[in-house]
């Protein structure tokens, strides 16, 4: 939230001087959250957001009053960026959801139109965390990944990957917050379930659509890493006792891509290519392939 913006609070346009008598509420409240990507002030999949927030407030807080329409708020955030003077380019608006109240703000401004390759590829390190609601995108998931970001910057890197523990030292990794994680080996592309700790959310659906579209290969299996200190290499792989998932045999961390060729993530903005993880460098040949086929999103 920009400070000077005027906000959505329960589909009026105010300063954020009225939020005040929510903030009560808000502030300190695991509200379910919703990042959406807007072009020309028009809210991408806005009902298919609305089905997730909706979910989650009924599976933390046992009901679904005051969610809005789509139409509602559809409307809601074309007069928010209109009121605020943002730009008909690509913008994020956070929508947020408590029984009751709703929200919406302007978050960020995108440097593109559209869904896009992102310019810049980050490295990025698995840091093993459990969350308070999992399954949910709310502001308990979002200071998770927020604490994990943070001690990634301070170790070098930009992006912290959660890691779950799959057991016999593997970790399954899924992208921070609702981010869709993919990794790729040997050209076919792997996403952790849900069960093993991903979260639905339309960014899942985006990288799901745009791999189909792409003609890359998608499995629907754990993207595991570790089993030694995030040391793996391709092609020794053994069966672990009573799982169904692959793990991989230990060696050096010298090793290229510790068994994966490359990981990419789908975000609000598009796909970006990660450069490495914990140290191990990725190629970026799927990632160039898949920013092709990302949702065609025109002015």
């Amino acid at each position: 939230m920009t400070p000077g913006d005027k906000i959505c609070l329960r589909g009026e346009i105010v300063g954020q001087e009225a939020l005040l008598p929510a903030l009560g509420e808000l502030v300190g409240a695991n509200y379910i959250c919703q990042d959406i990507h807007t072009l020309a002030h028009r809210p991408y999949r806005a009902a298919r957001h609305l089905e997730l927030a909706a979910g989650s407030l009924h599976a933390i807080y046992g009901v679904s009053d005051g969610v809005p329409t789509v139409g509602e708020l559809e409307e809601a955030i074309e007069r928010l960026l209109r009121e605020n003077s943002y730009p008909r380019g690509s913008n994020i608006v956070r929508l947020r959801m408590l029984p009751g109240l709703w929200m919406a703000s302007c978050e960020r401004q995108s440097l593109y139109e559209g869904f896009v390759l992102w310019h810049s590829r980050p490295a990025a390190i698995a840091v093993r965390y459990e969350l308070s609601f999992p399954g949910h995108q709310c502001a308990a998931t979002q200071m998770c990944a927020a604490v994990a970001d943070s001690y990634a910057v301070r170790c070098g890197a930009a992006i912290a990957l959660r890691s779950v523990a799959l057991g016999g030292g593997a970790e399954a990794l899924v992208g921070p917050g609702d981010t869709a994680l993919v990794g790729i080996r040997d050209r076919v592309g792997w996403l952790t379930p849900v069960e093993y700790g991903a979260i639905e959310s339309v960014w899942r659906d985006t990288a799901l659509e745009t791999c189909a579209r792409a003609g890359i290969e998608l499995r629907h299996e754990p993207i595991v890493w570790g089993g030694g200190g995030h040391e793996t290499v391709r092609g020794k792989e053994r069966e672990a006792v009573g799982s169904g998932f692959e793990v991989f045999e230990s060696i050096g961390r010298e090793t290229f891509g510790g068994g994966w060729d490359e990981m990419m993530l789908f975000t609000p903005l598009g796909v970006t290519s990660l450069k490495s993880l914990d140290g191990k460098v990725f190629y970026n040949t799927s990632a160039l392939k898949a920013s092709m086929a990302l949702p065609n999103m025109t002015l």
